[in-house]
């Protein structure tokens, strides 16, 4: 007496085939997704298309650790970055400071560094009207030392 040999039905093998290309492809999809990121624009243009038009000039006085940051653009910044190198370390804080468009500001950081770099954030707007910030990494701006 043979044994019988069954196998899957060639229809529920198509089945399987399918849920496990629909799986990959959305995991696929997710993980692209995220490495792209969405756009951000600025009065209608690309965040860094906006960036390239930042004109920030800054003052820093290592006695007192004051920050003189002006913008002298008709774009205005939402945040800074800023980097202080002191001693040959480098310490960056994220200042939550808007600097209007032809506005001056001046903030208080550690004193006595050697090197001030501040980077600009602005804010734009992705789909569907949701606001998001955008660093603007290729806009670094060096303080004059006093």
């Amino acid at each position: 007496m043979g044994m019988e040999k069954k196998g899957l039905s060639p229809v529920v093998a198509t089945l399987i085939l399918v849920v496990v290309v629909v799986s990959l492809s959305s995991i696929v999809f997710m993980w692209a997704r995220s490495l792209i990121g969405e756009a951000i624009t600025k009065n209608g243009v690309p965040a860094e298309q906006a960036c390239e038009e930042i004109s920030l000039s800054a003052t820093y006085y290592a006695s007192d650790g004051r920050l003189q940051i002006s913008n002298n653009a008709d774009i205005s910044v939402s945040k800074l970055s800023v980097a202080i190198e002191s001693g040959g370390d480098f310490s960056e804080e994220l200042k939550d400071v808007k600097v209007l468009a032809g506005d001056s500001v001046e903030i208080r950081i550690i004193s006595g560094g050697t090197n001030v770099e501040i980077v600009p954030w602005i804010t734009g707007e992705k789909s569907g009207n949701v606001k998001g910030f955008f660093q603007c990494e290729n806009t670094v701006v060096r303080a004059e030392i006093m």
